[in-house]
């Protein structure tokens, strides 16, 4: 359970001292613990947080005539007279220095933190304030929290308070308003771009490009509701309190002008407010006044290209069901990573301003949990997977199964040399296919369903293309290597004319092009044998997984590496631990829809990469041994995996959970989802194939 902190420091000023009155508890619960102290003067630090703002934003502001640009319309608050650094490190000195000061009234308010909070634990920290000058702290630089409690982040609030939502807005998808304002000298649309990425099964993204304020308002009133409001564009605070934004190249509004609207977005359930733009202070302190549940916003001028990584490191954590301050935190982090030498203080900037009186939002917490027509059958009807039809015609373990286009029929292939086609209703073997003289490793069908390829092992080493007419060989393929190289695994693009192998002796993946059967890429990276290859739908992207741990993302055209998903990476150190590594990544599978990519192998979780950013998504953990075969089914809601513990697992993506387990005697090894989704096939050691059907 998370522990909440507030620190109300609403009385008093820098040259007497704050009053400070200290709360801890359990997230949701009343606090359990109420400290009373003072905190000292302490009036040289406004001073110090002036300079540093001064040569932050001198350094922001020489960006102005470059074409990375900045989110500000604001001109330098002063002349600085140190650098960025130097400025920075002098105010991270002073404000330890007062925070750890051993005044006995505060003492007890440290004592009391280091005494009821742990190390392990995910802390929301809130210092409620009006006063301008603490609002403009850096309070994450404080090394109680910076060093001893890693997890904590530090949000601000107004001392006065009250809910002013209703219950939170639960809808069937992420509801975003996305107002993309005047763009001058900046880059926005990469910002449009990050939320475009977003799984579009989970997200509901309206693009205002530079509206009227009569749009805006128009937008903002739908009786649908949002759950998050965004801007991005130039932005400024007057005074210290009010915040200026420009939706257009006309039209600079502040919050006021938007109140009503506002007010009723909230009732409508608005629950967070992002301002990707300069020196939001000042719009934090009027959403606040409304009663907004939570905003982000920049606390001084910002460089373009931190902006859009702030917004890409913080959605991509919170799109994957990370908690909220925790994915503000992880950005914040990133940003001190790539940015702070040329920027020292850049991770300072996104701040959380938060309604006490409202628990943060959680991704899942704004979906409603509405069943799909296919889970409303299912548990109406009360279906299950059954067993069909057992095969048992293979002599040898069961290497691969593919489903014809049609439905109508399947092909499948083992250790025993052969490739045999089956009716999928009846079970009945239709073709037996014996050229290949060594072990058939996989098989699959082109999307036309006019050609079957098949691979195999030593001593045999080829690739064949089968006519599903004739059932006659057409070509053969096979590289000119001095040694045979086992071909483990094959795939094909969707328009036929591409096929990828991943092969066992030289670690490689191969390109082929099969209208004239010459290969056109040997790609390299891998330092153990290619287990299993896969292509995106969109045929653009090929991702192999392999026996040194690594998945990698290949362009399919090029034939150049992407990225590298899972295991130690490249390098010398990278190559030497992967080859002695035992993760083995045995499958892996893409998505209909092309934005999830899913892996299996040995000791580790099934794991769902989500492609846009290269994160894990989820694991699905059940399974007690190794996972062998991964399958989407045809409409991405559902995954069916199997593995050495000789079940096979219907998952749930939707709720991560699995909702069936079926069988084998033995290790499963492969499986293949029909075009209706209804059937299942798959193929195991203990040399048999079952059909599944989805049946009452």
């Amino acid at each position: 359970m998370e522990k909440l902190v507030i620190l109300n420091l609403s009385e008093g000023n820098f040259e007497l001292g704050f009053t400070a009155i200290l709360e801890i508890g359990q997230e949701g619960l009343r606090p359990e613990i109420v400290v009373r102290g003072h905190l000292p003067a302490a009036s040289h630090i406004p001073q110090l947080v002036g300079e540093w703002q001064a040569a932050f934003s001198k350094k922001v502001s020489s960006l102005s005539d470059n074409a990375s640009g900045n989110r500000s319309r604001a001109t330098a608050r002063r002349q600085s007279k140190s650098s960025c650094k130097e400025s920075a490190k002098k105010l991270i000195f002073s404000i330890n220095e007062w925070l750890n000061c051993g005044n006995s009234e505060w003492q007890k308010i440290r004592d009391s933190l280091q005494q009821n909070l742990r190390r392990s634990e995910e802390i929301r920290v809130i210092i409620q304030t009006r006063n301008n000058e603490l609002r403009q702290l850096p309070w994450q630089v404080w090394d109680l929290f910076a060093d001893n409690y890693t997890k904590a982040e530090i949000a601000l609030s107004e001392p006065e308070y009250y809910c002013a939502g209703k219950p939170r807005l639960k809808a069937e998808k992420v509801r975003i308003i996305a107002v993309l304002g005047n763009s001058d000298g900046i880059d926005i649309q990469f910002d449009r771009q990050i939320f475009e990425l977003l799984d579009p099964d989970e997200t509901d993204c309206q693009f205002l490009e530079q509206p009227t304020k009569k749009q805006l308002i128009e937008w903002l009133s739908d009786e649908k509701g949002w759950h998050i409001f965004f801007f991005a564009g130039h932005s400024s605070t007057v005074d210290g309190q009010i915040g200026l934004f420009e939706i257009n190249h006309q039209e600079t509004i502040n919050i006021d002008e938007l109140k009503n609207t506002l007010k009723l977005a909230i009732s409508h359930g608005l629950q967070l407010a992002i301002f990707n733009s300069c020196d939001g202070l000042g719009l934090a302190n009027e959403l606040a006044k409304l009663q907004i549940p939570q905003s982000i916003v920049m606390r001084e001028p910002v460089p373009d290209r931190v902006a859009q990584d702030f917004l890409q490191y913080f959605l991509t954590n919170f799109a994957l069901k990370r908690s909220f301050y925790g994915s503000v935190l992880s950005a914040r982090k990133k940003l001190e990573d790539i940015w702070n030498q040329e920027y020292c203080g850049v991770s300072w900037l996104p701040i959380i301003c938060q309604n006490p009186a409202v628990e943060p939002p959680t991704w899942e917490g704004f979906l409603s949990k509405t069943e799909t027509k296919f889970q409303e059958s299912f548990r109406e009807l009360k279906k299950t997977w059954k067993t069909e039809h057992t095969l048992t015609d293979h002599s040898d373990i069961i290497k691969s199964v593919a489903i014809h286009p049609d439905g109508q029929i399947f092909a499948s292939c083992s250790l025993d040399q052969t490739i045999k086609v089956w009716n999928l209703t009846t079970g009945e073997l239709l073709e037996n296919l014996t050229e290949h003289s060594g072990g058939v490793t996989c098989v699959t069908f082109s999307s036309d369903g006019k050609t079957l390829a098949s691979s195999s092992a030593n001593p045999d080493g080829t690739i064949k293309l089968w006519d599903t007419q004739t059932w006659q060989l057409k070509r053969t393929l096979k590289g000119d290597d001095w040694v045979v190289l086992s071909v483990w695994s094959i795939a094909l693009t969707s328009n036929g004319k591409t096929l990828v192998s991943g092969h066992h002796a030289d670690s490689t993946v191969k390109v082929w092009n099969l209208e004239n059967g010459e290969l056109r890429h040997t790609l390299r990276g891998h330092v153990w044998a290619v287990h299993d290859v896969a292509i995106a739908p969109d045929g653009n992207i090929m991702a192999s997984g392999s026996f040194d741990s690594n998945i990698k993302l290949w362009n399919l055209h090029t034939g150049r590496e992407i990225s590298n998903l899972n295991g130690p990476g490249d390098g010398p150190i990278g190559w030497t631990r992967s080859f002695f590594s035992d993760n083995i990544v045995y499958t892996v599978s893409f998505s209909p829809d092309g934005q999830t990519l899913a892996s299996g192998g040995a000791k580790q979780p099934i794991k769902l990469w989500r492609l846009s950013s290269g994160e894990i998504k989820s694991n699905l953990t059940g399974h007690t041994d190794d996972v062998h075969a991964i399958a989407f089914s045809p409409d991405g809601k559902y995954l069916a995996s199997g593995s050495a513990d000789r079940t096979i697992r219907i998952w749930d993506l939707f709720t991560g959970e699995p909702i069936h387990t079926l069988g084998h005697s033995d290790t499963v090894y492969c499986l293949a989802f029909s075009p209706d989704g209804q059937t299942l096939v798959s193929g195991s050691r203990d040399r048999t194939i079952k059909i599944w059907r989805f049946s009452t």
